[in-house]
């Protein structure tokens, strides 16, 4: 005679199971009974006025305001490409920089999932989208003038170049298994906004350690 026992908030995915995300807390992406819960969304809004980060579940309720000090109340001075980091404990984000056909500085953030703790990480010429790393060490982030990207510890905050390529690469996002990124640049050079009916970017892959 067998038994077939299921063992949730052990962080195993069982028969019968949905998710196992190691506990029992009804409030994350999976539920106290292993089946799916609600997931969390950040998200950029002007409805208190200024462009800031928000939060809600992933059914629309309970919106609320993460971040309160946004430079201006334009887009282009308020909160940009928000990530989760990837235990979902933190929120990277750009404060300025470029937003359609903005320009100048913008500063790199991270923020607590609960808004505690807001803290400037780096300042980057510019503007353009950004990504942790797997290990949600650091964060790979486009910069410059030229769009190359760069590196920026969240521990140490050691800022290191990490790629430039021939023309400008932008707004690079994390592979979900394995330690490579894609990312975007134009075909035939320009600056953005570039032109359209050049190509306006194509994506490219490459490896790349992470550890710096």
């Amino acid at each position: 005679v067998s038994q077939c026992e299921t063992n949730c908030g052990d962080g195993i995915l069982d028969f019968g199971e949905v998710c196992d995300d190691g506990n029992t807390d009804p409030s994350d992406a999976c539920a106290a009974d292993c089946s799916a819960g609600l997931g969390k969304i950040v998200f950029v809004s002007n409805r208190s006025g200024d462009y800031e980060l928000w939060t809600m579940l992933d059914d629309g309720s309970l919106p609320t305001q993460l971040t309160f000090d946004a430079i201006n109340s334009t887009a282009c001075g308020g909160a940009q490409a928000p990530r989760w980091s990837p235990d979902g404990s933190r929120v990277a984000f750009r404060y300025g920089g470029d937003a359609i056909a903005c320009s100048g500085n913008s500063t790199i953030h991270l923020v607590t999932a609960d808004g505690s703790d807001l803290g400037t990480l780096a300042t980057a010429p510019m503007g353009g989208g950004l990504s942790w790393t797997r290990d949600g060490t650091a964060i790979v982030y486009t910069a410059g003038v030229d769009r190359t990207l760069r590196i920026v510890n969240v521990i140490t905050g050691v800022d290191a170049p990490f790629y430039d390529g021939d023309d400008q690469e932008r707004d690079p996002d994390l592979h979900p298994f394995v330690n490579r990124f894609v990312f975007s640049r134009f075909q035939t050079g320009g600056q953005f906004p570039g032109n359209l009916e050049r190509g306006f970017g194509f994506s490219h892959r490459f490896d790349k350690l992470l550890a710096i």
